[in-house]
């Protein structure tokens, strides 16, 4: 990802930090929020200064007590679950000598044909003297 750090909450992504600033998780239901409290989105991409990610930093006053950042972390949780419901669930299958994510790649909306599995060739016996 980046140099930054993630914050989680019951397994889901909710917030991230970087360069000493706090970035909420947010999606179309919490957006206007932000942006209404005047919170920019996170821009990691210096060589590309409009693409942005779907965290906002966290407002001023959301430093003004608990409560306050209470309710904006909340809203990040929020967007983090709804953003995880919407990914199929990943599920791994173990074979004699490899393990295969059998998660769906993020591809066009054309639907994908699994590719074969390769077969490995047997190990070679060792000679016994």
């Amino acid at each position: 990802m980046m140099g930054g750090r993630t914050l989680y909450c019951d397994g889901v992504i909710f917030a991230l930090i970087d360069n000493d600033q706090l970035y909420i998780k947010v999606d179309a239901a919490t957006l206007p929020q932000f942006l209404a409290a005047g919170s920019s989105l996170f821009a990691p991409y210096k060589d590309q200064p409009g693409k942005t990610m779907n965290y906002a930093r966290l407002p001023d006053d959301a430093m003004d007590g608990r409560a306050a950042m209470l309710a904006w972390a909340t809203l990040g949780v929020e967007a983090g679950m709804r953003a995880k419901a919407k990914k199929p669930a990943a599920t791994t299958r173990v074979t004699k000598r490899k393990v295969v994510n059998t998660r769906p790649t993020k591809q066009s909306n054309k639907q994908t044909k699994a590719k074969p599995e390769r077969k490995l060739a047997p190990k070679p016996k060792s000679k016994a003297t």
